[in-house]
């Protein structure tokens, strides 16, 4: 019940539970602002662009996705609970249309170790006892052109705004924030790319020697590797292109012959071989909805460990084109000459065909989406 006798005027000023009103109200007022912040990540984030650029889970296609975050990106928040997520648009020079995605939001801490601990399967970086902080459908703002890419801000029209129906109290550890989701049909953005931040730490891929493959559609090499992700903790992909459907194995060795072996002796005097593999991984060419290459592609994670810096691998397509093979050109790829930044890590899947979404992602160590998080 309202009690009059705290209100309790002392020499024509109210006073309230024994202090002026004036200090009383400021004190709410100091104590609900306290109650309330908002951490930006990267610390540095505002007044300049990422490294990168980076899909959002469910924004233009139906993925999973999750962000790893350190316990040490995260003491600001440590002990509270986590009220809202914002991803904040890249700063590329162009306009982005809106649209809606139905997206579901599961949050676990210190599930892992640590990110370098992250594996391609969600499930193990999700762990048994994630909260589902949100499920439904989020708006995707129409955002103008910035002025500069170093002026993006974290505006309404600058960022993708999640907030949760469910706070998450965060009590330390790593931090396991998991996405998935897909565009609302009728409302589907075509591009929609968020900040990202990574270390400058990038491999090398050269190529060397002749194809002898046959394909319908002319490229410079039938052997590719993004040298982006030739970085200990990540994810390297090798692509080769060939006919749609032929069987391939992708060759990889430590070492390289000093001069290609011609394989005239088995019927092929237009194709060289100039490794002898130490590991083998098949695949086949296929078609994807985005042109008419058909493509192999092997994936496979690079190991987080000083081992591997400054690697040197070799590979080598080897595919079967009706009743013989043919070779594609060779690629020596170097890995990054350092190790990213142990503080996050990033697993995304690749586009996802019906209902269900791919258990497994691409791993990319030090990679940390520019956002902000709310908490109480």
């Amino acid at each position: 019940m309202f009690d009059p006798s705290l209100f309790v005027p002392r020499r024509g000023s109210l006073r309230v539970c024994g202090l002026p009103l004036r200090a009383f109200v400021l004190g709410l007022v100091g104590s609900a602002v306290a109650a309330q912040t908002t951490l930006t990540l990267p610390s540095d984030a505002l007044g300049r662009d990422g490294r990168g650029l980076y899909p959002l889970a469910g924004i233009t296609a139906p993925r999973r996705q999750q962000f790893v975050l350190a316990e040490s990106l995260l003491k600001e928040v440590r002990g509270r609970s986590l009220t809202a997520l914002a991803f904040r648009r890249d700063g590329q020079l162009s306009a982005l249309s809106g649209g809606a995605a139905s997206l579901t939001v599961r949050l676990a801490a210190g599930v892992l170790p640590s990110a370098t601990a992250v594996s391609p399967a969600f499930d193990a970086n999700l762990g048994a006892a994630a909260t589902q902080v949100f499920q439904g459908a989020i708006t995707i703002p129409q955002s103008p052109a910035p002025a500069t890419r170093d002026s993006v801000g974290f505006s309404a029209t600058e960022v993708i705004r999640i907030t949760f129906t469910q706070p998450f109290a965060y009590l330390g550890g790593t931090l396991c924030i998991d996405i998935s989701g897909a565009p609302v049909v009728g409302q589907t953005t075509v591009a929609w790319p968020i900040d990202l931040d990574r270390a400058p730490l990038r491999g090398s891929a050269v190529t060397f020697g002749r194809s002898c493959l046959r394909i319908a559609h002319s490229v410079p090499s039938h052997i590719a590797a993004d040298p982006a992700m030739l970085r200990p903790g990540a994810t390297a992909r090798f692509l080769g292109f060939a006919d749609p459907g032929d069987a391939a194995a992708l060759l990889l060795a430590a070492q390289r012959f000093t001069a290609p072996m011609d394989l005239g002796f088995v019927g092929r005097p237009d194709c060289e071989l100039w490794l002898q593999p130490d590991v083998t991984m098949f695949a086949s060419a296929r078609r994807s909805g985005r042109g008419p290459l058909a493509a192999m592609n092997v994936a496979f994670v690079l190991p987080y460990d000083a081992a591997f810096v400054g690697a040197v691998l070799h590979a080598q397509w080897l595919a079967i084109q009706g009743a013989t093979f043919a070779t594609s050109q060779a690629l020596t790829v170097t890995l990054a000459q350092g190790l990213d930044p142990s503080f996050s890590a990033i697993v995304l899947s690749s586009p996802g065909q019906g209902a269900a979404l791919p258990a497994v992602g691409e791993v990319e160590v030090g990679a940390l989406p520019v956002m902000q998080i709310d908490a109480r």
